[in-house]
C-alpha cells in the first residue's frame, strides 16, 4: 500500500503525508507506550502498566526497571511517587521531606514498615542524611538545596560507601552533578528525554560506582514502538 501511494503522489506530498503518519505514531508511543497520557489524566506518575513510578525521565525509568534493587537500602532527598516505587522493590527506604503538606500526603499513604519517612525543616534538611549514620546502596537527589545535598552525599559515600546516586533535573545543576561524579571517581550517565507529567524533556543522571555496580537484569520489554 505504501509503495502504491508513493507512486501516485508527488514526492513532496508523499513525504509530508509520511512525516505526519510517523509523528502521530511517535505521539501514540509517548502517550500510550510509556503511559504518559494516562498519568496526565490522573495527575500521577504512571508507567505503561498503570503503576506508580518515580518522576524521572523515561530513559532513566527504563534503565531503573532493569536494576536488581531487592537487597538495596535507599535514601531519598525528597519523597513522593518514587518512595512508593522503591518501597515495593527494595529492602528499605528512608526519605526526607521539607514540605509539611506533602509530607502529610505521603504519610497518609499505606506504606510498609520498611519505609522511614522523615519531616525536616529547610534548615535541617541537608544534614538528615549524615544523621542516619549508616550505609545506603542508592541515594537520590530530587528536591530542594541540591548543590548542598550533593556535598552531603559526597561526604556520606566517603564514610559509608554506596552503589548508585540518582540526580534528577541534573541539566539544571550540571556543575554539581559532574563535580560529584569526578570527586567520587564514578561513571556519570545522563539520561535525557521526556517523562511523566511534563510536556518537555529534562535529564535524570545515574552516577554509578564502577567498583560496586548493581546487577543489570535482561531487558524486560522491547523498546517502545518497536515491532
Amino acid at each position: 500500500m505504501k509503495e502504491q501511494i508513493k507512486s501516485i503522489l508527488p514526492k513532496r506530498a508523499f513525504n509530508a503525508l509520511n512525516a505526519q503518519r510517523k509523528q502521530l505514531k511517535a505521539f501514540k508511543n509517548l502517550a500510550s507506550g510509556y503511559g504518559q497520557y494516562k498519568g496526565l489524566m490522573k495527575g500521577t506518575c504512571l508507567n505503561a502498566n498503570g503503576e506508580i513510578c518515580p518522576w524521572y525521565t523515561f530513559p532513566a525509568l527504563d534503565y531503573l526497571a532493569r536494576l536488581d534493587l531487592s537487597d538495596c537500602s535507599v535514601f531519598e532527598y525528597g519523597s513522593g511517587y518514587s518512595t512508593l516505587y522503591y518501597a515495593e522493590r527494595t529492602k528499605s527506604v528512608t526519605a526526607v521531606e521539607h514540605h509539611a503538606g506533602w509530607f502529610k500526603k505521603c504519610k497518609d499513604e499505606v506504606l510498609p514498615e520498611s519505609v522511614n519517612l522523615i519531616h525536616a525543616e529547610e534548615g535541617k534538611y541537608v544534614e538528615t542524611l549524615a544523621a542516619q549514620k549508616q550505609r545506603f546502596d542508592v541515594i537520590v537527589i530530587d528536591a530542594i538545596k541540591r548543590p548542598e545535598c550533593a556535598k552531603a552525599v559526597k561526604n556520606q559515600i566517603e564514610s559509608f560507601g554506596a552503589k548508585l546516586v540518582i540526580f534528577d533535573n541534573a541539566d539544571w545543576f550540571e556543575d554539581e552533578a559532574q563535580n560529584l561524579a569526578d570527586t567520587l571517581g564514578w561513571v556519570r550517565v545522563p539520561m535525557r528525554g521526556f517523562g511523566p507529567l511534563n510536556d518537555y524533556a529534562w535529564q535524570t543522571d545515574f552516577l554509578i560506582n564502577p567498583k560496586e555496580p548493581l546487577t543489570l537484569m535482561k531487558p524486560q520489554r522491547k523498546p517502545v514502538g518497536q515491532k
